[in-house]
């Protein structure tokens, strides 16, 4: 004698209130989702550079000049770098990230598997700016344009 398994019945309901749970299907509402949660320190940033967040992951070119960027910033653009390896030119001319900004960008900048390109003019970058910038040069193998023209030398004024 063979026992049967009962067949499973069909569930109706209307269309939209399928979850997530009943599809093997992306949900399309997964990068509004993952939007919403950014850190804050994310968050502030694409508010400040007037882009969404899922732009600024998905980007390939971030141009981010004249955005009033400081070295509290780079934190923030350093996380989003690590979460999106499409980026392949980085524009930060023209904002104030000093050394401190370049200390927190540059093992984001090392660690990148995709940026040829970095902009950096006009940031009040000194020495120990340009040293962790060369750090970051030395252990990527991708960057191959970098833009460092009107900085702070130790001959300029402070």
């Amino acid at each position: 004698r063979t026992s049967r398994r009962p067949v499973p019945r069909a569930v109706n309901r209307p269309m939209n209130s399928v979850s997530h749970a009943d599809t093997d299907a992306p949900a399309a509402a997964a990068p509004a989702a993952a939007a919403a949660q950014a850190p804050p320190h994310i968050e502030a940033l694409a508010a400040k550079v007037g882009m969404a967040v899922t732009d600024l992951r998905t980007a390939r070119s971030l141009d981010l000049s004249e955005k009033g960027l400081g070295p509290d910033d780079m934190r923030a653009l350093a996380d989003v770098l690590q979460g999106n390896p499409e980026v392949e030119s980085l524009n930060l001319n023209n904002n104030s990230i000093g050394d401190l900004g370049c200390a927190r960008l540059s093992r984001a900048l090392q660690q990148h598997p995709g940026l040829t390109s970095l902009k950096v003019r006009w940031n009040g970058i000194k020495d120990e700016g340009c040293a962790h910038i060369a750090i970051a040069l030395q252990s990527s193998s991708t960057i191959t344009k970098v833009s460092l023209l009107v900085n702070q030398t130790p001959n300029s004024p402070a």
